[in-house]
């Protein structure tokens, strides 16, 4: 089984305590969520992987703007064109209503735990191997 972990992708970041940087390399470092997110991405569509688990802390904060919204739901749908699993969880920097995430529903796309219930999801892999992930969004 080949899988992607990431967590902490902190999309939509102010980066607050960098404002006194100049512009350019200010929005450098702005986009660098976005980039490294496209990049892990990148990774999983070329290397086929079985699953994509996303472990909290997606965004910044628990109402990203459209725009990141919207990136991270075409990154996702990415993923789920391809018949990858995508698993994640709601950290507490993005804890939010699951109806609020701009997601397409679809069954390569599972978020655990809503409402911090413990939740278990089966899948199996290409290959036919079944496994269990078993987490919740943590508040």
């Amino acid at each position: 089984m080949k899988f992607i972990h990431f967590a902490d992708a902190h999309l939509d970041s102010p980066f607050r305590g960098l404002s006194f940087l100049p512009s350019k390399e200010f929005n450098q470092i702005y986009q660098a969520a976005d980039q490294s997110l496209t990049k892990i991405v990148d990774l999983a569509l070329k290397e086929n992987v079985d699953l994509v688990l996303i472990a909290g802390d997606t965004f910044d904060s628990n109402t990203p703007s459209p725009r990141a919204q919207l990136f991270f739901a075409e990154q996702i749908k990415r993923l789920t064109d391809q018949k990858i699993q995508v698993v994640m969880i709601f950290g507490n920097h993005d804890h939010m209503k699951k109806e609020d995430l701009l997601v397409t529903e679809t069954p390569y796309f599972k978020l655990l735990g809503n409402g911090e219930k413990v939740e278990k999801a089966t899948f199996a892999t290409k290959a036919g191997f079944t496994y269990d992930v078993i987490g919740f969004s943590y508040l």
